[in-house]
């Protein structure tokens, strides 16, 4: 996270790269800052690609979805699904369930939960980086504004997430930072030593009809404890749901030759709203959800809620095939930086 903080005053602005003057700059070939590239991508006009070229790591973000990123790569492998359907598309043309693929924000309010994907405005490029803020919603006055930036020698992107409330009146809320992947993988999650839910984490079962976790006798054939940390086999095609107050401020994803590994910052002081997971994992054999949770906050007027990620893309040299081999994987994961 150094990087974005070092870079996040780049000085040289170019105005007209930013706003609905974005694509025409790149047509007449302005000078970019170092690692930018404007360029359509998938049916979308104005994608924005950072590329971390010593670490052969790329990142597409698309302003035109509300900034998701659809794309984080290690050496030409991306690790997001992309759902094929949308692609080129915008939440006016699919109003109901817009769900592209990738990284994408959802809000959670005292209204309920959404995904907010409507188109967003470049705020800003700099090096290797972006700020791209979506309007404020109509109804709760809430804004989102994402920062992202690559690391030019590792290829890690630090992602800075934070929502506004843009009301006169108070709004608690929260974020829902969602990484859809590719399916089929193995997924790890840290356990909290010091959990309040009885067994350390849940499964999502339906109970007279409605859906609720299982804290105390959760089971899974493809799932195994070891070293206080938690495997997931993600092949089956029946779509499941676990999650946990995880401490360990992390969560890991092997699918494929990419090891992804997700860092958020954690406190026991913070209060998370719902079952109090920090982080749910939900597959369906061709999609594996990496979610991760921010603390519950209420804000006043003008006040903003802070949440920063940082993503690493390892590169996986064996196979993975079973839980063992997971297990060895996870071995490679570094510490959280937010410790």
């Amino acid at each position: 996270m150094n990087y974005l903080w070092k870079h996040r005053h780049w000085a040289v602005v170019l105005t007209a790269v930013l706003g609905a003057g974005l694509g025409q700059a790149a047509e007449k070939d302005v000078a970019m800052p170092k690692g930018i590239k404007v360029e359509s991508y998938m049916g979308w006009d104005k994608a924005i690609r950072v590329t971390a070229d010593a670490a052969e790591v790329r990142l597409v973000a698309i302003p035109a979805v509300g900034g998701n990123v659809l794309r984080y790569q290690l050496m030409g492998e991306n690790i997001f699904w992309e759902d094929s359907r949308t692609l080129g598309l915008t939440s006016a043309q699919v109003p109901k369930d817009f769900m592209p693929g990738g990284y994408q924000l959802e809000v959670n309010d005292m209204s309920g939960s959404r995904s907010w994907t409507a188109p967003a405005t470049v705020k800003e490029l700099r090096d290797l980086g972006m700020t791209i803020v979506g309007d404020p919603d109509p109804v709760s006055g809430l804004q989102l504004e994402k920062e992202i930036v690559l690391d030019p020698e590792t290829g890690d992107a630090g992602i800075v997430q934070r929502l506004k409330n843009t009301s006169f009146k108070p709004q608690t809320c929260s974020l829902r930072a969602r990484l859809l992947c590719k399916g089929g993988g193995y997924a790890m999650l840290p356990l909290n030593k010091h959990s309040r839910l009885p067994a350390g984490w849940g499964i999502r079962r339906t109970v007279e009809g409605k859906s609720v976790y299982d804290h105390y006798k959760p089971a899974l054939p493809t799932a195994k404890i070891a070293d206080q940390t938690l495997f997931l086999e993600t092949t089956s095609g029946q779509e499941t749901w676990v999650g946990a107050d995880c401490s360990g401020q992390w969560a890991g994803y092997v699918q494929g030759q990419t090891m992804l590994v997700v860092y958020y910052p954690f406190t026991y002081t913070n209060k998370y709203a719902g079952d109090g997971h920090t982080v749910e994992v939900g597959w369906n054999g061709a999609i594996t959800e990496i979610a991760i949770i921010s603390p519950q906050l209420t804000l006043k007027a003008g006040e903003t809620l802070t949440f920063p990620m940082k993503w690493a893309a390892l590169p996986v040299y064996a196979t993975v095939a079973n839980l063992k081999q997971a297990r060895a994987q996870a071995a490679r994961i570094a510490p959280s930086p937010f410790k």
